[in-house]
């Protein structure tokens, strides 16, 4: 790793710097996300600033409005492949849409822990479980990383949660 070497001792994480400084809880590489997705992601989100700053956040456990956003971004995607494609001018940023549509749709699964435990630890596991077999392809029958078979069938209730 950069700058900081990875130890794990008594299944705690534990990182020391070349500094000598030591620190726990290992962070996601959020140097990774780029200015131009963040500042997009943004002024995306400005649009929608006349409904109210976290207006969003009222429909965060509610299912219907959850799937009406990821509607909504399968629409923009599809505008945003078809604008790519043929080289057109961007008329509306379609792909700050779709990341904002499922920006939603993440807490949503974060609320309802839908997803059973870290995504780097289940996806570090099961790339270990690939390199095993030999293959590069996902296991049959996997629905996704972090997700077992039976926490992807089961969804929240619709009472609301408080």
């Amino acid at each position: 790793m950069d700058q900081r070497d990875f130890d794990k001792r008594d299944g705690e994480d534990k990182f020391d710097f070349t500094s000598g400084a030591s620190s726990s809880g290992r962070m996601p590489p959020y140097e990774c996300l780029t200015l131009t997705f963040l500042r997009r992601c943004a002024f995306r989100m400005q649009l929608g600033l006349h409904y109210g700053k976290h207006n969003w956040k009222k429909g965060a456990e509610d299912k219907k409005f959850i799937l009406e956003r990821l509607a909504h971004a399968v629409e923009h995607l599809h505008k945003a492949m078809e604008q790519i494609d043929t080289d057109g001018k961007m008329v509306d940023d379609d792909l700050s849409a779709v990341a904002v549509n499922c920006m939603f749709a993440m807490e949503y699964q974060e609320r309802y822990k839908l997803i059973a435990r870290k995504q780097s630890e289940a996806r570090l596991e099961h790339q270990g479980k690939q390199a095993e077999r030999g293959l590069d392809l996902p296991e049959e029958g996997h629905t996704s990383p972090g997700l077992s078979s039976e926490s992807s069938r089961t969804s929240p209730s619709n009472s609301r949660r408080g």
